[in-house]
């Protein structure tokens, strides 16, 4: 039971992949630009900068944790998006060349 515990641990940013890879499915159906992936990267850049201006105390009352969890699952979003745009991408020269 503790292996399959360990892999449960990972559930929620498989989450964060395939909403990504959703995103990007919207994005290109909707939009036909990548407005979604620079909101992703917006968030990861905010998320960061969040850590940066709000250190880590025991006390409380900053927003550490927040902003590394919303850049972490930005994070992990961003690369099911690009991993799907890639693909796309590929698949696309590939039908093209043939």
């Amino acid at each position: 039971m503790s292996e399959l515990s360990q892999y449960l641990h990972y559930w929620p940013y498989g989450v964060a992949v395939l909403a990504g890879a959703a995103l990007s499915v919207i994005d290109r159906r909707m939009f036909g630009k990548y407005v979604l992936g620079a909101l992703l990267v917006l968030i990861v850049a905010g998320g960061q900068l969040g850590m940066y201006l709000s250190p880590f105390t025991f006390q409380g009352g900053d927003y550490y944790m927040e902003s590394l969890i919303a850049s972490l699952f930005a994070l992990a979003g961003l690369a099911g998006y690009a991993v799907t745009v890639v693909t796309r991408c590929a698949c696309t020269k590939m039908g093209k060349g043939a």
